[in-house]
């Protein structure tokens, strides 16, 4: 990463965001009749940073080309003291899960599940983690790997547990840097604080909706949000709308409000990728703000997670009203 001027960089975002996809290329693509066509809007697009493919059905090496390459610019462009390693961070946990799973599960291949380095190289923390040398890592990363090493060692061999152990981890790690970096009442701080409670609201509905039992819910709750464990705790035998209702206290009202829809679950995790987006979106013509640079990172985030959606209801001919229930609000 260099450090360069925020300005400068937020600048070449400037640049960078005509490459975003708007609403009537979007509308193209969901048009499409069939792979091939969309395979085409995609091209014509730009999409794919110049990746050759021999078949429409190669069309994943385009979505993954498009989100390295923002991964890469964000490693280049995190002009420090302003928290976006943060976002870094949480792609080297991401790696490190399926790392772990490859290692204890002996999955043969993990390049579909790293997408990119995050603070780490990839490829460098593949061969630690395969080689149970965590030392250069945080402290709180490390304990977390060799809690999964113990917990392995002694047969609950279980891969919720490296993914639990590693969220936990994670929030803990980035509000550790983010306290570092004094960005905890930033733009940045409380997205993180808002992803941690939405994080919560989630395994608080699925619980819900599964009968899981408030043990359950209690072994999978990460802190660091506004919300509090006994906030939950409170109201876990209560109803959703008592759960609704509190919510709203915490300003989170219209995202919860979603569930209560048919489909309530997806259309809950499209209002949060649209609320944590938002964020970042009202300040995006801020220079002097990481606004910029964070709102265009989770923007192709976003963006990627869209046209996958799209081209796979295209491909498999699936209800396009159904996919629209999914389908995230663009940056462009």
């Amino acid at each position: 990463m260099q450090a360069g001027s925020l300005v400068y960089v937020n600048a070449r975002i400037k640049v960078l965001e005509n490459s975003l996809l708007n609403t009537m290329q979007l509308t193209r693509l969901m048009d499409a009749e069939n792979l091939e066509d969309a395979f085409k809007v995609l091209t014509e697009c730009g999409y794919g940073q110049g990746v050759v493919v021999d078949s429409p059905y190669e069309y994943e090496k385009l979505l993954i080309a498009e989100e390295k390459a923002s991964i890469e610019f964000l490693r280049e462009n995190a002009v420090p003291k302003y928290g976006l390693e943060a976002f870094l961070m949480m792609i080297d946990y991401h790696n490190a899960k399926a790392f772990m799973k490859a290692k204890y599960l002996k999955l043969a291949e993990t390049d579909n599940l790293v997408v990119g380095s995050g603070l780490i190289e990839a490829d460098v923390l593949k061969d630690k983690i395969y080689a149970d040398n965590y030392d250069s890592f945080t402290d709180i990363m490390k304990k977390a790997l060799l809690s999964i090493d113990t917990e392995f060692a002694s047969d609950n061999r279980s891969p919720r547990l490296i993914d639990v152990t590693l969220d936990k981890a994670m929030f803990e790690d980035i509000f550790n840097l983010i306290d570092k970096t004094r960005c905890r009442n930033t733009v940045v701080g409380n997205y993180f604080v808002a992803k941690c409670d939405f994080s919560n609201m989630s395994t608080f509905i699925r619980c819900k909706n599964l009968g899981l039992d408030e043990k359950f819910f209690l072994g999978n709750f990460v802190s660091g949000g506004k919300i509090n464990q006994q906030t939950f705790t409170e109201i876990f035998d209560q109803s959703l709308e008592i759960f609704k209702e509190k919510m709203s206290f915490y300003g989170y009202g219209e995202v919860v409000d979603k569930i209560f829809e048919e489909h309530g679950l997806v259309k809950f995790e499209t209002a949060v990728d649209n609320y944590l987006l938002d964020m970042f979106r009202k300040n995006r013509n801020d220079m002097f703000s990481v606004s910029p640079v964070a709102g265009f990172y989770l923007a192709k985030q976003v963006e990627v997670k869209v046209v996958k959606l799209v081209i796979t209801a295209v491909k498999n001919k699936l209800d396009k009203t159904l996919l629209k229930e999914r389908l995230r609000d663009l940056y462009a």
